[in-house]
């Protein structure tokens, strides 16, 4: 069993599931995968290029309802992470796109260390019922 927090929502007959999970960045270096996910059984996180990555998820959803990061760093700067447009597979997958900032200037990732960590919360639809 993961040791992953899922909660099921519901809302006027709408299914969403919240997923919280983080990520530990690793410079130019592949990702890892950290608290709340950590086998990658529900997202699987990638780094797709320099200060660039992607969340896909392991099962079809109708749709991303949100999506949040924070950005803790060992050594505090002005740090963001920008979301693309998700793209949605057939099969109901999805793929989500971002981009680290420092400043306004697209950057690396931060080098590992212990204390440096993108946090992510997102809530999907997981039904056809809409509000």
């Amino acid at each position: 069993m993961s040791d992953r927090l899922v909660r099921a929502l519901k809302c006027q007959g709408v299914k969403h599931e919240q997923y919280n999970f983080t990520m530990l960045p690793n410079g130019a270096g592949a990702v890892t995968q950290g608290e709340g996910d950590t086998a990658a059984s529900f997202v699987t996180i990638t780094r797709t290029g320099v200060g660039t990555g992607q969340i896909v998820t392991a099962k079809g959803f109708q749709a991303l309802v949100t999506i949040v990061a924070q950005v803790m760093l060992a050594a505090p700067v002005a740090a963001s992470i920008v979301f693309g447009t998700p793209v949605q597979a057939t099969n109901g997958v999805l793929t989500i796109p971002f981009s680290y900032f420092v400043g306004v200037a697209g950057a690396e990732f931060p080098a590992a260390a212990a204390s440096n960590r993108f946090m992510f919360s997102m809530t999907l639809r997981n039904s056809t019922v809409k509000p």
